[in-house]
């Protein structure tokens, strides 16, 4: 069972009252709530800010009726690139919805082992204390991390989620994560990945942004820290701290049932409005098969049949289980009494756009199964019809 110090979500009701109120409506600058607030911008306590540099036109476009005299002044080509990451490359808005899976209910998450309900279901939100946790949104929100660095090295990612608690699971995962890749000898730089609650990052930016938001089943509610005015100055926040790209983790049939509009207006125009990027599914992990999956593992197979001869012997869709016989990972190619594992991560180029592969792989608990692994990106593969890549592999073995 995972701990830490159960930290609250919501401030103290001094603190709340003397730091965490809009110092708009302290000062008499506002009136209103929500999408119809008015805020006094002739007042002479005021000073306006005239343009916006950071956020992709597409992505600021969500916000812009809120600041009318905002102009965007940005290096569009830049942003245009970050905007070919993973997944849906070329959108800058991206919508994860896991509606399409298995998710908890409440009898699964009366004893929570979190890594069994990260791994089990698409949503498994329950409350710890004072915080709220979704170890299935959690892991995702790591997945899709891993996606972005692979594809895009250098670029900054930041996973935010409005719960500390979410925050700190997160950031431990992601550091177990760590430890595994280093242990393995071979796989993506993480570096980069930034880890926290929404308010955390104010102030910030990250070329990509990851929002977790958390809610979904088998949690009856929407949260407070997602309704309402304080709801919208959050979600604002996460909107903008992105520079190129934000991709929402959210279950979108959840919170059509659960919630309105006028509840969470700027997050539902995210996920349902008219100018909503439409949804990619994710899609839970595909049964076991005797193949192939994708294009570029047909290309890497026929690469190391070539060189058959100089690899020990493998299997395809090879499924990696605990002590307690539970699913850890499936490899694409495994060299089982060696116990290492070949992973050709490039959903993106085979899949539809309105669709996202999400692996189960569970690559932090494979070091402690005593498996070392390897990671291929779609690009690496293509380049040379797979024969770095093999060589790689190659050299591997021989350096054991």
């Amino acid at each position: 069972m995972f701990e830490w110090n159960r930290g609250f979500d919501g401030p103290p009701p001094l603190i709340k009252k003397w730091i965490a109120q809009d110092p708009y409506e302290l000062a008499g600058l506002s009136v209103g709530a929500g999408t119809d607030k008015v805020v006094s911008t002739e007042d002479a306590r005021l000073i306006s800010i005239v343009e916006q540099r950071r956020c992709h036109p597409r992505l600021w476009s969500f916000i812009s009726r809120y600041y009318p005299n905002i102009k965007t002044t940005v290096e569009l080509e830049r942003l245009d690139f970050l905007a070919e990451s993973p997944p849906q490359a070329g959108e800058p808005l991206v919508v994860l919805d896991v509606s399409g899976g298995r998710s908890a209910g409440l009898a699964d998450i009366e004893q929570p082992d979190l890594l069994e309900l990260g791994t089990k279901f698409e949503s498994a939100c329950l409350k710890f204390g004072k915080t709220w946790l979704n170890p299935s949104t959690a892991m995702l929100a790591i997945d899709v991390a891993r996606d972005v660095k692979l594809n895009r090295p250098d670029a900054t990612v930041a996973i935010i989620t409005p719960y500390r608690g979410q925050a700190q699971l997160i950031r431990r995962w992601l550091e177990d994560e760590l430890r595994a890749d280093s242990g393995a000898r071979h796989g993506i730089r993480l570096e980069g990945i930034d880890v926290g609650t929404v308010h955390t990052f104010q102030g910030s930016e990250a070329d990509v942004v990851i929002f977790d938001m958390v809610d979904g089943p088998p949690r009856r509610d929407l949260g407070i820290l997602h309704r309402d005015d304080y709801g919208m100055r959050l979600t604002n926040v996460a909107i903008t701290r992105a520079r190129g790209k934000l991709i929402l983790i959210v279950h979108k049939a959840w919170l059509r049932s659960q919630a309105r509009r006028e509840q969470a207006p700027l997050l539902w125009d995210l996920v349902f409005g008219p100018d909503a990027t439409t949804a990619c599914r994710v899609l839970p992990p595909e049964r076991n098969t005797d193949g192939t999956e994708s294009p570029i593992e047909n290309i890497l197979l026929k690469e190391m049949q070539r060189r058959q001869s100089e690899l020990p012997p493998f299997c395809l869709q090879h499924r990696i289980l605990n002590e307690t016989g539970r699913i850890v990972s499936r490899a694409d190619f495994a060299f089982v009494e060696q116990r290492v594992a070949v992973y050709c991560d490039g959903a993106q180029f085979h899949l539809p756009k309105t669709q996202w592969q999400r692996d189960i792989r569970q690559r932090r608990e494979l070091a402690r199964l005593g498996w070392d692994h390897l990671v291929f990106g779609g690009s690496e593969i293509l380049k040379g019809s797979g024969t770095e890549c093999v060589a790689e592999i190659i050299k591997f073995f021989q350096s054991r």
